[in-house]
């Protein structure tokens, strides 16, 4: 374990808002999955939809974005700890992984109570999950711009790209838009497509997360050698 995912972890705990925000990830989560097992049951399409877009987006959106949420307003504390972009990066990324393997493994038990055959559909939703939509979110909360302050010794958030919710409200909505367009072309095909196709979406993200983070420092740094003062116009 890094020793930012170990501070923040620290910071976590010490945070109510992002204790709330935790527990939405595990609420909403098991929302979804109810929702599909409802929707496997009665094979309704819009139920399938619900739940799988819910356990596949809950944990970036929920969890990997509000990490640079949080993080954005301690960026003064990262001036003077001898941790890296990459780092927290990296961290963020495992902390997201962590949570949603125990999430998808509490969700793997129940399949197996309940509908065994579910569990190599939540597989292929674990792997689009971890090897897409949690690096997704990461970079969609790496644009948050931010303005360093010399009074401060700090970053401010004035004028932040993600303020409004349009930003991560569309790619939610682009996100769930490809898995209801995969489980309509899987009613119309074979029922393995959604699977198959899922589960080369993930593992091909999962290979290629380290130069997709290692792209993300780049962006960020790039842009926080813009913010400084001197560098553009408040």
């Amino acid at each position: 374990m890094s020793m930012f995912l170990k501070l923040y972890i620290r910071l976590l705990l010490r945070n109510n808002r992002t204790i709330y925000m935790i527990v939405n990830v595990f609420v909403f989560f098991f929302l979804g999955f109810t929702q599909l097992l409802i929707g496997f049951r009665s094979d309704t399409l819009i139920l399938k939809f619900i739940g799988t877009s819910m356990v596949v987006i809950v944990p970036g959106l929920f969890l990997g974005l509000h990490c640079y949420r949080l993080i954005s307003v301690n960026y003064d504390a990262i001036s003077v700890w001898p941790i890296s972009f990459n780092s927290i990066n990296k961290g963020i990324w495992k902390l997201t992984f962590f949570v949603a393997t125990i999430l998808y493994l509490f969700a793997s038990i129940a399949s197996l109570l309940i509908q065994p055959h579910l569990l190599i559909y939540l597989i292929s939703c674990y792997l689009l999950c971890i090897g897409v939509t949690n690096s997704i979110y990461i970079y969609l909360g790496t644009l948050e711009t931010k303005r360093f302050d010399p009074s401060l010794s700090s970053f401010s958030v004035e004028g932040a790209l993600v303020t409004h919710p349009f930003y991560y409200n569309m790619v939610t909505f682009l996100l769930g838009g490809g898995i209801f367009l995969l489980l309509f072309i899987q009613s119309l095909t074979f029922p393995q497509f959604f699977v198959l196709v899922a589960s080369s979406f993930g593992l091909f993200g999962l290979f290629f997360s380290p130069y997709m983070i290692k792209n993300i420092d780049l962006s960020l740094e790039k842009r926080v050698y813009r913010m400084r003062e001197g560098f553009r116009k408040k």
